[in-house]
């Protein structure tokens, strides 16, 4: 059965249908007793696993919006909230990311389907314990197969995409590839690469690798580009300070190439191998 929050009571509501529900927020709002399933205990665990600040916490979880009165989040939603919360402890958040989450849950900075958003892309980030030896990218099938002929994961996307600013994108995220689907693809033999590195890209490039939504990047075929699409940021990477923290810190990140990077990225190339 489908239940809401009731700010007013602090009660969760079970009902059968919109109008039972209806009926309760209007008993409730006139201080009258509600009819209604009694059970504080999913506050009760908000605020004995937030410790520090949870009446502050619970009160931004139930908070009340600008147009109505009662602000009524699902258990699922308040659950998907709490764990955006816990995310604050995690070392595989970036600081800018835990500052903002701070504002999120005390001034309502990020939507719901933001909350929702990070909540999934939370679960694709990670630190690497190894460093940054192993990428992966996902490949259509076509491109699989030159792949195999010339035992090369660089060429065939460079050639079949010739211009100056292509970037061949890989991640230090398996999970994050897996969950990746290009929407304007219709190949359904995609395959995921695992391409592994005689030493760490990151010291390869160290030199050149900028934020890919910093100014000027995007149009500079001489720079590698960096960013977190798809992992636990709310916002674009746009300052340089941030890349050098995930490189030092080891967090998971994509990267872009280009055609000039062609010759050092075989350099540093060792080999590939399909995952399954």
């Amino acid at each position: 059965m489908p239940s809401k929050m009731c700010l007013n009571c602090r009660n969760l509501v079970i009902y059968n249908n919109d109008d039972e529900l209806i009926n309760h927020f209007k008993n409730c709002k006139e201080n009258k007793e509600p009819k209604l399933f009694q059970n504080d205990m999913l506050r009760n665990n908000l605020l004995k696993e937030l410790g520090d600040n949870a009446e502050k916490v619970v009160s931004a979880l139930f908070y009340i919006n600008n147009k109505n009165d009662l602000y009524n989040p699902s258990v699922l939603e308040v659950k998907k909230r709490l764990s955006v919360v816990k995310g604050l402890s995690k070392s595989n958040l970036t600081k800018s990311t835990k500052s903002e989450l701070k504002n999120w849950m005390f001034d309502k900075k990020i939507s719901h389907k933001g909350a929702e958003t990070f909540y999934e892309n939370l679960r694709c980030t990670s630190i690497k314990k190894s460093g940054f030896i192993s990428y992966y990218r996902k490949v259509s099938g076509g491109e699989y197969k030159e792949i195999i002929k010339l035992n090369n994961p660089f060429k065939p996307a460079f050639t079949y995409t010739n211009t100056k600013l292509y970037r061949l994108w890989i991640t230090t995220s398996l999970k994050k590839c897996k969950k990746f689907k290009n929407d304007k693809s219709s190949d359904n033999d995609s395959k995921i690469i695992e391409i592994t590195f005689k030493q760490s890209l990151t010291n390869c490039f160290k030199n050149i690798i900028k934020p890919h939504q910093m100014e000027g990047v995007q149009g500079d075929n001489k720079k590698v580009a960096l960013h977190r699409e798809g992992f636990a940021e709310l916002y674009p990477i746009k300052d340089q300070n941030t890349v050098n923290e995930i490189i030092a810190n080891k967090l998971d990140h994509n990267l872009g190439f280009t055609q000039s990077h062609y010759d050092e990225l075989k350099k540093a190339y060792l080999s590939f191998k399909p995952v399954e």
